[in-house]
């Protein structure tokens, strides 16, 4: 009779044990996803609640600078060449905290005074944030470039932007450097670094919410402070 018992439970307790192991694992494995949800939608979080003490300008105040600075926007590429050849624009790249992104809707030039704001911003927050870069977007479009973007994207003036004379630039804060991730800390030392600019009077500024980005705009010299 014993050895039968034994023979019986011999089984069963098998099956027990591998009905605890599945139900241990699935528990495990919802656990473990639970949290790393939670870790993914934590960061991304910092990016929306990331407390911005930025005062936007108002944006006529970015297509005036343009029309002082340029007189009128840039019909396409070839005016834009054409600028760069009499000295009036310069061709934009990587540089000193600064890291152009592949652009689809703009060209990468901009008026000589944006070109060494955007050098200056750059070199600034280079220093402040002990060698990391930040992330530009979008430089100069063209009243072309301008129209096409307006069919893709609800945010994109229709009318003529500031970006058409070759005076603003849009800066990414959701990502930085080459891994293209969020940095809360190089987040707020752009916020540092683009305050104190806007207090010397030497840009204006727009925080863009929906595309993650700040748009400045380089305001006249005569209104520079050193």
């Amino acid at each position: 009779m014993p050895k039968k018992r034994n023979s019986f439970f011999k089984p069963a307790k098998v099956f027990i044990l591998f009905v605890l192991f599945a139900v241990g694992s699935i528990v495990y494995w919802a656990y473990s996803g639970h949290f790393a949800t939670n870790e993914v939608k934590k960061k991304s979080d910092k990016t929306i609640t990331f407390g911005s003490k930025i005062r936007g300008n108002g944006y006529s105040l970015h297509v005036a600078a343009g029309k002082e600075k340029s007189g009128k926007p840039y019909k396409n590429k070839e005016a834009l060449i054409k600028a760069r050849k009499e000295g009036k624009v310069k061709e934009i790249s990587n540089s000193k905290g600064i890291i152009v992104s592949n652009l689809t809707h703009s060209e990468p030039y901009l008026h000589t005074d944006a070109a060494l704001i955007l050098k200056e911003i750059g070199a600034a927050f280079y220093k402040k944030s002990d060698g990391n870069r930040f992330i530009v977007n979008s430089l100069t479009r063209t009243i072309e470039g301008q129209k096409k973007l307006t069919k893709i994207n609800p945010v994109a003036s229709p009318n003529t932007s500031s970006h058409s004379y070759a005076v603003s630039f849009d800066i990414a804060y959701s990502k930085f450097n080459r891994n293209n991730q969020y940095d809360h800390n190089c987040h707020k030392v752009l916020e540092e670094v683009l305050k104190d600019f806007q207090a010397k009077k030497k840009i204006y500024i727009i925080r863009e919410k929906q595309s993650a980005c700040y748009h400045v705009t380089a305001r006249k010299r005569s209104d520079w402070k050193q």
